[in-house]
C-alpha cells in the first residue's frame, strides 16, 4: 500500500523542463547583508546579490527589481530591453541602470545573452 502511494505521488510532480528548453537560468554569484555608513555616520543595513541572468535566443523575459540594480550585457544582438515600458536597444558590453521597484523586460535576437545584474536593496 506504502509503494502505491509514493508512485502516485512522484507521479503527480510536474514534469521538469529540460534545460536546453528553459527560457532564463539564474546563477547566484554573491548574496550578502551588509552595513553602510549614513553621513550622520549611522550603520545602514542592505542587501547585495550579483547574478547572472542567462536569456536564451528568441525569448522575452521579465525581472522584476526589489533594489536598484547595475546591469552588464554580454552577448550578440539585436538586444532590446525595456525597464517599465521605455524600450531600448542595447549592444554587447554595455552597462545600464534599472531603478528600485522597476521591471526589466529583456528580449533577445539570435543569440543567447548573459545579464550580469548587482542588486543593492534597502
Amino acid at each position: 500500500m506504502h509503494e502505491l502511494l509514493l508512485t502516485l505521488a512522484v507521479g503527480a510532480l510536474p514534469p521538469q523542463q529540460p534545460e536546453a528548453l528553459r527560457t532564463t537560468e539564474t546563477r547566484v554569484r554573491f548574496e550578502q547583508s551588509l552595513s553602510i555608513r549614513t553621513r550622520e555616520g549611522a550603520a545602514q543595513p542592505v542587501r547585495v546579490s550579483l547574478r547572472e541572468w542567462v536569456v536564451r535566443n528568441r525569448q522575452k523575459a521579465s525581472l522584476p527589481a526589489g533594489g536598484l540594480l547595475v546591469v552588464h550585457l554580454r552577448g550578440g544582438g539585436p538586444v532590446f530591453t525595456s525597464v517599465d515600458g521605455s524600450r531600448t536597444q542595447r549592444k554587447d558590453d554595455e552597462f545600464f541602470v534599472v531603478p528600485a521597484g522597476a521591471t526589466l523586460t529583456v528580449e533577445t535576437g539570435n543569440e543567447t545573452c548573459v545579464f550580469t545584474v548587482l542588486e543593492v536593496q534597502r
